[in-house]
């Protein structure tokens, strides 16, 4: 993503640069690769550096993961679901898709 803002920031320095306005194209070429690249390093030692190496300690004892059943019964077939539209899977019809639930 932050790969994705760079390239942003340069389209629009071009766009800056067409219509005369060189300081804020200059502004952008130089100040949005070095914020963007202090806030990737901010947010790697604030979130990603943590969830690198989980202790097997805390993985061992956590308890396994519990989901009701109802998740998986698609929304035309179970009773409870709200908003229900006649139409649920029509929109992937003909792309090979299950439409075992599909009702036309």
């Amino acid at each position: 993503m932050l790969f994705i803002y760079c390239i942003f920031g340069i389209f629009v320095a071009c766009v800056f640069a067409v219509k005369r306005a060189y300081v804020q194209a200059l502004l952008l070429l130089f100040l949005v690769p070095i914020f963007l690249y202090k806030f990737n390093a901010y947010a790697y030692y604030r979130f990603a550096r943590s969830t690198l190496h989980v202790p097997l300690r805390l993985a061992n004892g956590a308890p396994p993961a519990q989901l009701d059943a109802r998740c998986y019964i698609p929304p035309p077939m179970n009773e409870h679901s709200m908003g229900w539209h006649p139409e649920w899977m029509l929109p992937w019809t003909g792309w090979n898709t299950p439409s075992a639930y599909c009702v036309t």
